[in-house]
């Protein structure tokens, strides 16, 4: 037996003592059992051809055939020395033959030990690869330790906003009931300076008023080649295309085809029988300043909003209209104050 399979029984015996251990490697254990068998087919191949090239020599010396006679190599001979000189020549030849089974039985040997070194890197990748692959496991089962970890303190934190929500309801129902209070509180006193100033307007009728001053249009859009500063529309009344800046798109309010048409049939059925020219309500400013008015000044007609407000009512129309009546300066004060009331409750409202 040839050294490698000396040290793979070596190994082999080392390798099944630790059966049972972290160390045991199986796939290992049958690569070398593998081998071994493959050593000892080798030799067994090897010894084989050189029995069976003895044998051949030995019945080629003991047979040899003339004619159909069998004769052998000493009787042939005329003297020993015939018989020695032969006997070299014929071992020589089929000793040949011996060794060339031996170099096929080597170079077999050979390719068998390539296969072996082979599959001993294969396995060292293998094993490689296994290790890299328990490093991965271990880093993803870290990190799903650090993704349990942060879901439960974002399941904590929902937790806690739930509670914030919560709280943030309960203080926004508080508000508006706050803010319905004070609409009664807004409300009482309105009632209570009604009785001084009869004409002066609840919120949705300036509302009403405010509704009807805009000028009713369809189709809304973009003016194409405006870069989105001129919009175009149609004219419910008249059907007409009319054309406005963003600015005052504040003074139109859309309306639907039904609508529109209803529009057009009662400003027909109202129309006079001599057109009179048609009256433009003026527009203030966007950055008018709030002026109160002097007492002796009239109510002027429903003006398109502007950003000076209160629910949708210029807040100098209102006090406009409640200087009209003849009203002291205690009144005037305090209905100066309820609009400044009905504006902050308003705008609390808008807040809500």
């Amino acid at each position: 037996m040839n050294t490698e399979a000396q040290d793979l029984q070596i190994k082999i015996a080392d390798m099944e003592s630790k059966q049972g251990q972290p160390e045991f490697n199986e796939y290992k254990l049958n690569a070398w059992k593998s081998r071994l068998a493959e050593i000892k087919s080798s030799q067994e191949q090897v010894e084989t051809a050189v029995a069976s090239a003895q044998e051949r020599i030995s019945n080629a010396f003991n047979n040899l055939n003339f004619d159909g006679n069998i004769v052998s190599l000493r009787d042939i001979c005329i003297n020993p020395e015939a018989y020695t000189m032969l006997y070299v020549f014929l071992q020589t030849t089929y000793g040949d033959m011996a060794e060339r089974a031996e170099r096929n039985a080597q170079a077999l040997k050979e390719s068998y030990a390539g296969e072996i070194a082979d599959k001993e890197a294969r396995l060292e990748s293998v094993e490689t690869e296994l290790a890299e692959t328990l490093r991965e496991n271990n880093d993803l089962s870290l990190k799903l330790q650090d993704m349990t970890s942060k879901h439960a303190a974002a399941t904590q934190i929902l937790s806690e906003k739930d509670d914030e929500i919560a709280q943030l309801t309960k203080a926004l129902e508080d508000a508006k009931a706050d803010v319905s209070r004070l609409e009664k509180d807004v409300q009482a006193l309105r009632d209570a300076a009604t009785a001084k100033a009869p004409v002066l307007k609840t919120t949705d009728d300036f509302k009403q008023e405010v509704q009807e001053s805009m000028i009713p249009v369809t189709n809304i859009r973009w003016k194409e080649g405006s870069k989105n500063t001129r919009y175009e529309a149609e004219d419910a009344k008249t059907g007409e295309t009319i054309e406005f800046s963003w600015l005052a798109k504040g003074k139109y309010r859309e309306v639907t085809a039904e609508e529109a048409v209803q529009f057009r049939n009662d400003q027909a059925e109202s129309a006079p029988t001599a057109d009179p020219a048609p009256e433009t309500a003026e527009v203030p400013a966007a950055d008018s300043p709030l002026v109160i008015a002097p007492p002796e000044m009239q109510f002027p007609p429903a003006q398109v909003p502007n950003e000076d407000t209160v629910g949708g009512v210029d807040a100098g129309d209102l006090d406009r209209e409640m200087a009209s009546q003849t009203v002291t300066r205690q009144e005037f004060e305090q209905l100066k104050a309820e609009v400044a009331g009905i504006k902050a409750s308003m705008n609390q409202g808008a807040a809500a």
